[in-house]
């Protein structure tokens, strides 16, 4: 099982980081077979398609849904979010 949860987290890492040859690299490392390499490589490069896709916002089968966060004011300081971040960096 450990080894299992292993591959599957090596797999997850290297889909989230890298291009699609990276990650057929890494599942032949974990003993993956070439149909399932096949099938992973596909859904990097889907996901590496759709990363670079500009955020357009939510859709539905209803199509684009506009204004369901407005950027406004609402009266709350932001400083302390500031101030975080500038700490952090």
């Amino acid at each position: 099982m450990r080894t299992l949860l292993t591959a599957l987290m090596g797999m997850a890492v290297a889909a989230c980081a890298s291009p699609p040859e990276k990650v057929a690299q890494a599942g032949a490392e974990f003993g993956y077979v070439n149909q399932q390499l096949a099938v992973k490589t596909m859904f990097a490069r889907q996901q590496e398609a759709a990363i670079a896709e500009p955020f357009v916002g939510v859709r539905t089968n209803k199509g684009l849904q506009t204004g369901l966060f407005p950027v406004r004011a609402t009266g709350v300081s932001t400083e302390p979010v500031r101030q975080a971040a500038n700490d952090f960096l």
